[in-house]
């Protein structure tokens, strides 16, 4: 692939374009009427397929979703039918990274439908990377009345979550790291992948890409919305301090200039794990950094939007809560 550019942590591996974190992609301009991709998928199981996000020029909404279902190098048409000209295609990937079996897509080769490719376009002034769990990763926020629906990622779409809506608000370009499940805590005795810690300066490593992410386009904000799973590590308010400020100042050393803001509360704000986050971020201040700060989200209210898969928000909650969240990054980003 060339005259692209990448969107959130992605490789390459046998000269394809690796896509494994939810909302990572490309965009490509291009003359001409459409676009068809050589994609392969690490799964073709229909519980776990992965799916792309297709958007054209400035529109808001995807033009189309497509289905990954096979394994092998096959041809998939990413738009069609366009009027003939110049175009603007962002594609970005609506899956998490490797929960249960989540695909992982490889991106071989971009074709042009009776036309040619153009220049890249240039990459958005402001980046801002978001290191979350399921909330962050859009876990069944597709329905609203699931009933024993269980996880399938055709329930989930990361690019509408609080997070990317929050950006795309901003115009900023938007890194996501998050895998449902995943904690801040390195609680003793769990598997290494519970900890965002052990992933956070990794390029993929829950998808097996251990190399490490070489920062060369610091985030002008990191927002980190972990702690909903931390709710049943062991550990007193000591460990948890001492988690959150481990990564907190990873971020902050691999991001030096950047707004951190750690952000909790959408499916409850439990004071156990609340408390630890606020004294964590209390003592980065008072050490000088005037740069990061909490972030009391808006809890579901189901009786107005609903219940995502397993009792997670649903678009209605992110969509509530990326106004919150944006409101907020705005007025830092004038004044710090």
């Amino acid at each position: 692939m060339t005259n692209y550019i990448s969107i959130g942590r992605t490789w390459i591996r046998d000269n394809a374009l690796r896509l494994a974190w939810t909302g990572s992609g490309f965009s490509i301009n291009f003359y001409g009427t459409g676009t068809a991709a050589v994609i392969s998928s690490s799964t073709d199981n229909p519980i776990y397929l992965g799916y792309l996000n297709v958007y054209v020029d400035s529109a808001a909404l995807p033009v189309s979703t497509v289905k990954i279902d096979r394994k092998g190098l096959c041809l998939y048409t990413l738009a069609d039918r366009l009027p003939p000209g110049a175009h603007t295609l962002t594609v970005k990937k609506r899956n998490e990274a490797a929960y249960g079996g989540s695909a992982t897509l490889g991106i071989h080769d971009i074709s042009v439908i009776d036309g040619c490719p153009l220049e890249p376009p240039p990459a958005p002034e402001r980046l801002i990377e978001f290191v979350g769990d399921s909330i962050t990763s859009g876990f069944g926020n597709m329905v609203s009345d699931p009933g024993e629906l269980d996880y399938a990622t055709d329930t989930c779409d990361g690019t509408r979550t609080y997070a990317m809506l929050a950006a795309d608000a901003l115009g900023a370009a938007a890194s996501v790291l998050s895998r449902s499940g995943i904690r801040f805590c390195r609680e003793p005795g769990k598997a290494a992948s519970e900890s965002m810690i052990n992933h956070y300066t990794k390029i993929s490593n829950l998808t097996g890409n251990a190399d490490p992410w070489n920062f060369a386009r610091p985030a002008d904000a990191v927002v980190v919305n972990l702690g909903t799973n931390d709710n049943g590590t062991a550990g007193d308010f000591t460990f948890f301090t001492s988690e959150a400020a481990v990564l907190l100042s990873m971020i902050r050393a691999n991001n030096p200039g950047a707004l951190i803001v750690w952000c909790y509360g959408i499916m409850g704000e439990a004071p156990r794990i609340s408390g630890p986050i606020k004294a964590a971020v209390t003592d980065m201040t008072a050490a000088g950094d005037d740069k990061v700060f909490y972030l009391s989200m808006k809890p579901i209210d189901p009786a107005r939007e609903g219940l995502g898969v397993h009792g997670h928000p649903t678009v209605f909650t992110h969509i509530k809560n990326s106004f919150v969240l944006a409101e907020f990054l705005a007025e830092k980003m004038r004044t710090v």
